[in-house]
């Protein structure tokens, strides 16, 4: 076995569970660290980003982030989370990318095992195989989650900040083109291959991540179709219950 297996298999796993209850708000500001890290949405929904992406996560979710990766992440009303953090070491071999993904029975048998106060900690022996078993379920594990790419394109991020601000905002890429400088053509050319999704879609993944944010948060339907930029409340149900397969009570707490 060499030093950096060494290493890898006898450096402690850190870890927390953080709780917020009855309207609390969670605020990450945009920071970094040296260990990856891996969180498990337990309950409620939780909120996050890289300059690169946006996610959205609900219960049995989870993301894994890398050390050194620049992130914020926000959490309103009832959530539970729990998070590990695992050395440089340990997070050898691990997707470099910020990795949002549904979360298998075994991760979180392992993340609540890990974290488990009540009882004695697991044997080195046993801990050593347990953060094993979950570095390649992370690995391993098939990207999930409600997630926006953003766009690195000037003119693209014009836009994007714009309906970020307001999602309500429904102008076409034919009504922006002349506001940021380009054709329409080239506007939908560089979303489609800077985000993977032409404009239509980035919208529909933006106003869903808004609406679900808004669910957990108790808004009603009226509220969310103002915000969204629908005609009346049952136009934004009849959209939401289209793209999720669920109504929009579904998702509210309680």
């Amino acid at each position: 076995m060499t030093s950096a297996d060494t290493r890898l298999q006898d450096t402690p796993v850190a870890g927390t569970t953080l709780t917020t209850r009855n309207a609390a708000t969670l605020e990450e500001p945009p920071h970094r660290h040296a260990a990856g890290q891996f969180v498990l949405v337990k309950h409620g929904h939780l909120a996050g980003g890289t300059q690169s992406s946006q996610w959205l996560l609900q219960s049995g979710m989870a993301v894994w982030i890398p050390p050194w990766q620049t992130h914020w992440g926000q959490a309103r009303n009832d959530v539970e989370i729990a998070a590990l953090y695992l050395s440089g070491a340990q997070s050898r071999d691990m997707p470099t990318q910020v990795t949002p993904m549904r979360a298998t029975a075994l991760m979180q048998a392992l993340v609540d095992r890990l974290l488990d106060t009540a009882r004695p900690p697991p044997s080195p022996r046993l801990r050593r195989n347990m953060i094993e078993l979950l570095r390649e379920e992370i690995a391993t594990a098939a990207p999930d989650g409600w997630v926006l790419p953003l766009p690195s394109d000037r003119r693209l991020q014009i836009i994007a900040n714009a309906l970020l601000n307001d999602p309500s905002d429904r102008r076409t890429l034919s009504s922006w083109a002349s506001e940021v400088g380009a054709t329409e053509r080239t506007l939908a050319r560089l979303f489609k291959r800077e985000t993977g999704m032409n404009f239509r879609n980035w919208c529909h993944t933006l106003r869903l991540r808004e609406a679900i944010q808004g669910l957990s948060m108790g808004m009603n339907n009226a509220a969310l179709s103002g915000h969204l930029g629908f005609s009346s409340a049952d136009c934004f149900v009849h959209w939401f219950v289209n793209m999720t397969g669920a109504s929009p009570k579904s998702h509210r707490p309680g």
